[in-house]
């Protein structure tokens, strides 16, 4: 039986992403960073702006976002 191929996590191949994704990426980075926001509604609409442009990723109540994917 075949296992499913297993896809990189994006956030830490960043330069196989495409430049729209990268932008959003390095925007949210940014706003996580400063931390003055609560990450968990940092992430809403992170994941928000990702899936607009094909990508998809998951958070936990923490604002962590991880495994970055095309949806």
């Amino acid at each position: 039986m075949m296992e499913a191929m297993e896809l990189p996590d994006l956030f830490d191949v960043s330069e196989e992403q495409p430049e729209p994704l990268t932008h959003i990426v390095e925007h949210y980075a940014v706003l996580l960073d400063v931390g003055d926001r609560d990450g968990y509604q940092v992430c809403a609409e992170f994941l928000r702006a990702v899936e607009r442009v094909g990508y998809t990723f998951s958070y936990g109540l923490d604002g962590v976002p991880y495994g970055l994917r095309l949806l």
